[in-house]
């Protein structure tokens, strides 16, 4: 699965960070990789094209060379335009199972510096979309070490819905390859779900086992969704969420105060979103 992926550069004082965080995608099966880089047309001052065209080209060049050394079989397009609205066509057109972006981690307040490519292409998921969170290198400790492991600790949240049981497919095939340790979570709004829930994760639970996971435990919470997932995170040490996107709604904003955009928003890991059919 995520043989063919497309990944958005645009982080340049990261790029080698972001890119070697994506080794562990060779375990679920990931072959091939194209780096898109795009330049802008705010960017296009007529003098500064060509000096412009040869940095972006520097850059994309060097990320080929990293993947090619990590095993992948990797190429790149240098494109003029949004990187938002060309990494989802191209993602489309050529059948990509996977977008990868990068965004920084956010400050103690939850806004700092996400936005971008990161922000926009979740906004507007054509494939599923993998957000690497890349951490500023004085924060490198153990237990950042450890989340450098990206399937090291799966946590998929679910409501049940539709569209998380679309993304719990996507979980179940990646258990085939033998993920190390995968938790799943449910928020209650109240006392009285807890039994009914509790037998859904169970059986979520077992099919994944079934499928090949070896660590698979569930959680039962309450309080506020974004917060209680959050916390969970820290505490268990997540090094990827998994969860569904509802996508946009009719009504401008309606995404934006989803639990999906928050958690991407403010989670310290790693995010794979996935929209719905």
């Amino acid at each position: 699965m995520f043989e063919k992926i497309i990944i958005a550069s645009e982080l340049p004082k990261d790029m080698e960070v972001f890119i070697r965080s994506l080794g562990d995608l060779k375990r679920i099966g990931t072959r091939e990789c194209i780096v898109l880089q795009c330049i802008e047309s705010d960017d296009m001052i007529s003098q500064l094209i060509q000096m412009l065209k040869e940095a972006y080209q520097g850059n994309l060049d060097r990320e080929i060379e990293i993947l090619q050394e990590m095993g992948f079989e990797a190429s790149g397009r240098l494109i003029e335009g949004e990187l938002k609205h060309v990494v989802n066509r191209i993602a489309t057109e050529e059948n990509m199972e996977l977008i990868v972006v990068g965004s920084r981690n956010t400050n103690k307040f939850g806004d700092a510096i996400w936005g971008g490519a990161a922000h926009e292409v979740i906004h507007r998921p054509s494939k599923p979309v993998l957000q690497i969170r890349i951490h500023d290198k004085n924060e490198v400790d153990k237990d950042a070490q450890e989340k450098e492991d990206l399937l090291s600790h799966i946590l998929f949240p679910t409501d049940f819905s539709d569209n998380a049981d679309i993304a719990y497919d996507l979980l179940l095939k990646m258990a085939s390859f033998g993920l190390k340790k995968i938790t799943l979570a449910h928020v209650c709004e109240s006392e009285d779900q807890m039994k009914e829930a509790e037998e859904k994760l169970i059986s979520l639970k077992l099919k994944l086992e079934h499928a090949g996971a070896k660590d698979v435990s569930y959680k039962l919470l309450e309080g506020h969704p974004t917060k209680s997932l959050i916390n969970l995170m820290e505490t268990d040490k997540i090094s990827l969420v998994i969860m569904g996107s509802q996508g946009r709604g009719r009504i401008e904003g309606v995404f934006l105060g989803s639990l999906s955009h928050n958690i991407a928003r403010h989670s310290d890991a790693s995010v794979l979103l996935v929209p719905s059919r």
